[in-house]
């Protein structure tokens, strides 16, 4: 069975992981670099297999992905964290990018290296 998306669109199975056919599109700040909302699903379900999504956790833990569009570049996320009350611990983040030709490899690891650690000191903050 394929359940629907909460926006009532008949989700994408993409490597076990349901997603809107709405959310696969390009946005329009991307149109210039005439890239297809291919990237999305590409970079969905490369971090959903490295990041272990639908393998059973331990009780208390539990993975989170997200996906977004920048620049023309696709990137999908999988967090793995433990519960423990109102507190959290991230066990562990892998990211997927889907940039296209890339010319230089170690500036793409930053760049997304980079967004993953704001996003963890902006969530760090009370």
């Amino acid at each position: 069975m394929n359940p629907g998306t909460a926006d009532g669109a008949p989700a994408l199975p993409l490597g076990g992981v349901s997603v809107s056919p709405a959310l696969l599109v390009s946005h329009p700040s991307d149109l210039p670099t005439k890239r297809d909302g291919a990237g999305f699903a590409r970079s969905l379900e490369l971090a959903a297999e490295k990041g272990g999504w639908g393998k059973p956790l331990p009780k208390a833990r539990g993975r989170g992905m997200a996906a977004y569009a920048s620049f023309g570049s696709y990137f999908a996320e999988v967090a793995e964290v433990t519960v423990k009350g109102s507190e959290f611990k991230i066990g562990r983040i892998v990211a997927a990018v889907d940039c296209g030709q890339i010319v230089n490899p170690e500036s793409v690891c930053s760049q997304t290296e980079g967004a993953i650690i704001f996003w963890v000191e902006r969530r760090a903050e009370p």
